[in-house]
């Protein structure tokens, strides 16, 4: 009898789009039980700070149980707010990767890891012809030979990505991350409205089992606030042959067939930062007020002089 009611309760469980909550895999309020933070995240009673509105803020979260499920789904709620005007960064990742994610250069995650990063990249700090609009949602397969590049925002080594502006919305944002028989999709809901829009979907990715969720943040010399509302994780059911489901997932290597060709890393022509160029064009502006001011002088020097040698003949 017990056995027919377990088997209700997970056929129950999975009715709703066939997929299954799993509590030890997800973040929500109140934010205890299965997740260790490093940095300057501080969990509050509605939210996770993974970083405030200061500069230099490196923030992360991470799960202690490894995700088992072979196909999976992350519901993402979060808010990145500060200034409304272009000068803010850097921005949040999210990652699923064979160790707990530890704090790096890659938007407050390492740059080397093996797995998946997700980057919501919202400043633009390269400016070669794979420069695309801010901000910025891209994703990157990495078996531990490639390395994340913050200074080119991912373009080196990204599978896909697309613009959105989550910004500055009342209520936030969400993402869905969906990995289902070897194909990745992210679909962004701006502002929450539940109005879904598919950001990128590749096939051909593989990702092993029992790897970690985790989360983190940055900030630079510019700066935002990159609040996580919620991390909702679910097994989504599929079906496989007999000779599928004798496959060991924990051991295949991270993969993508589609991920960029190798190229050649060309260093960018200098480019000041943004601060950089106000920079400028105040010592210009410096400039060009001591000249002008320098050339006035002169001439009413000039005049004076003119006067009293009119006045001596």
């Amino acid at each position: 009898m017990s056995l027919w009611l377990s088997f209700l309760l997970v056929s129950l469980a999975y009715a709703e789009d066939g997929i299954f909550f799993l509590r030890d895999n997800s973040l929500v309020a109140p934010f205890a039980g299965s997740w260790n933070s490093y940095g300057s995240t501080v969990l509050t009673a509605n939210h996770i700070s993974l970083t405030t509105n200061v500069k230099g803020a490196t923030g992360g979260i991470f799960n202690i149980y490894p995700l088992y499920s072979r196909d999976w789904e992350v519901r993402l709620g979060f808010k990145v707010h500060g200034s409304t005007g272009s000068m803010f960064g850097d921005g949040f990742a999210f990652w699923y990767t064979q160790d707990r994610i530890k704090p790096g250069h890659a938007l407050g995650g390492a740059e080397h890891f093996r797995g998946l990063g997700i980057f919501f990249d919202t400043y633009n700090n390269h400016n070669g012809e794979h420069s695309h609009q801010h901000p910025y949602i891209s994703a990157m397969v990495s078996n531990g030979s490639i390395v994340y590049d913050h200074d080119k925002d991912g373009t080196h080594t990204q599978l896909a990505g697309c613009h959105s502006s989550f910004r500055n919305h009342e209520n936030g944002a969400q993402a869905k991350i969906r990995y289902e028989k070897e194909k990745l999709t992210v679909y962004i809901d701006v502002g929450a409205k539940s109005k879904w829009t598919e950001c990128f979907s590749v096939h051909g990715v593989k990702l092993p089992t029992g790897y970690f969720l985790g989360l983190s943040a940055a900030t630079g010399d510019l700066t935002d606030n990159h609040d996580i509302l919620f991390l909702k994780t679910y097994d989504v059911h599929v079906q496989y042959t007999a000779e599928q489901l004798l496959e060991d997932r924990t051991l295949i290597e991270p993969f993508a067939a589609t991920a960029e060709a190798e190229r050649e890393h060309i260093e960018d022509t200098n480019r000041p930062s943004r601060w950089g160029k106000f920079a400028q064009i105040i010592w210009w502006l410096f400039i060009v007020t001591l000249f002008v001011g320098g050339c006035c002088i002169a001439y009413y020097l000039y005049q004076g002089r003119q006067s009293r040698l009119k006045r001596l003949y």
